[in-house]
């Protein structure tokens, strides 16, 4: 009874997934259980309560190449040594998809404007589906739709807001799942936003304005000068001898000038006195007597010569050594400028020539597993890691690659087969010897395979 209490409580952790490998090796792995006899595996469709598919499996995991596209539930039980499934666990969700090469139809370039509104533009195809990811790529920059619409297999609505995109030509990149894509170049043609004022038309606005206010300002000038104008005077006198009208102009007086009085003064002159000559003066400046000081004293000089005082020399601090804790110890390990190994330039060396130098760095943490190098201190149950440069990272998973444990072996393929610069030509040759010697499962083989086909590729 014990023994069942404890896988139905770990037994409910167990799945983590879709194994993350390409379409023809397609599997469905979970956390493994130790002490049993294998697993058994229930697959029905989602919502359905019949069982399309009940097997068993001595590894932990199971593979679903064979399954078409859908959505399906599974769970799973470990066996015990009569075979009979201990506990069950919960029914999981499963998802198959089935990863094809995208296609476009061709179009001409679409031409849009920079500005703050949002564009939707619809792409003809085959094969898109909601995995399918979309970017638009230039010379110098690039960017993705903001939305995304899936209508069919063959269009996909999308929005892109040029606000703080870049003008220019870009190139539309459609990728499916495991490195599946298409390009088409010069597809989208980003406009800078042009201004709607036009100037010419300001300019003849702003003439045709002034030309008014000209004329309205000099019909008012010739209103005032009509009204300011006297008007003509008739006479009128019937005793005249000439009863023609005559214009009689007004007479204006001429202001004149006002006359303004001067007083005028007369300054009585003042007799002028007479000057004597000035006779020379002395001036005689006293000087302020300033108070007598007594004598001084005569200073006794020493008899004895004067020593200069040396410094004192003032005693250095001493850098206090740090107690260390309990359980923990420093590591002592080979200094990197090492003039016998080269840190820098080792992965281009062979696999001996490789385990040899690892050997050289040693290891006194006590384990022996991992070398100093890669520690950066050692406690008493456990290390802590110093995995600041690529090639302290290469030689880790390069160790990892040597390990017992699947798992650990598993997430080191992926470091190596992730980016070239992980490329080291001792994995390389390990890999080889490993594939011909050690007796793999088809799943580890085939990550043995296409880490070595990957490495291949890098130059």
């Amino acid at each position: 009874m014990r023994k069942v209490f404890i896988f139905a409580s770990i037994f409910s952790l167990l799945i983590y997934g879709i194994f993350s490998a390409p379409e023809k090796y397609a599997y469905i792995q979970w956390e493994p259980v130790k002490d049993v006899e294998g697993y058994k595996i229930q697959l029905r469709k989602k919502g359905s309560e019949t069982i399309l598919q009940e097997e068993e499996c001595s590894k932990p995991y199971y593979s679903v190449k064979s399954m078409k596209k859908g959505f399906y539930e599974f769970r799973l039980a470990p066996l015990n040594v009569l075979g009979k499934p201990i506990v069950w666990s919960n029914w999981n969700q499963l998802e198959i998809r089935v990863s094809k090469q995208p296609g476009l139809e061709r179009a001409e370039n679409v031409k849009i404007k920079k500005g703050n509104n949002s564009d939707t533009l619809s792409i003809k195809g085959e094969n898109l589906s909601k995995a399918s990811k979309l970017d638009f790529q230039s010379k110098d920059h690039s960017f993705r739709p903001s939305k995304v619409n899936v209508k069919s297999s063959k269009e996909i609505d999308i929005v892109i807001n040029t606000e703080n995109i870049q003008p220019g030509v870009y190139d539309l990149n459609v990728k499916n799942p495991y490195n599946k894509s298409i390009k088409k170049k010069g597809f989208l043609t980003i406009e800078e936003k042009q201004d709607t004022v036009v100037l010419n038309e300001k300019r003849i606005a702003k003439k045709e304005n002034q030309s008014k206010q000209l004329s309205e300002y000099e019909e008012e000038v010739n209103k005032k000068k009509e009204s300011n104008t006297p008007e003509p005077i008739k006479n009128n006198n019937p005793q005249s001898s000439d009863r023609k009208e005559e214009i009689v102009k007004p007479f204006e007086k001429k202001k004149e000038p006002k006359k303004e009085t001067l007083a005028v003064v007369e300054k009585k002159e003042e007799p002028k006195k007479e000057t004597e000559p000035v006779k020379s003066v002395t001036v005689v400046t006293q000087k302020k007597k300033e108070p007598e000081l007594e004598p001084k004293k005569d200073i006794v000089k020493p008899t004895e010569p004067i020593q200069k005082k040396e410094p004192v020399p003032v005693a250095k601090e001493r850098p206090v050594k740090k107690k260390k804790a309990e359980g923990i110890r420093e590591v002592e390990r080979n200094p990197s400028t090492d003039p016998v190994i080269d840190y820098s330039r080792y992965n281009g060396l062979g696999l001996e020539a490789y385990l040899s130098m690892i050997k050289k760095l040693g290891s006194n943490c006590g384990s022996g597993a991992l070398p100093d190098y890669l520690l950066s201190r050692c406690a008493k149950n456990h290390v802590l890691l110093n995995l600041n440069n690529l090639e302290r990272r290469n030689m880790y998973n390069f160790l990892r690659l040597r390990s017992s444990n699947y798992f650990t072996r598993q997430e080191a393929y992926n470091y190596f087969s992730s980016n070239c610069k992980h490329r080291m030509r001792a994995t390389a040759e390990y890999l080889q010897e490993s594939k011909k010697e050690k007796k793999f499962d088809s799943l580890e083989k085939n990550l043995v395979e296409i880490t070595i086909e990957f490495m291949g590729k890098c130059k």
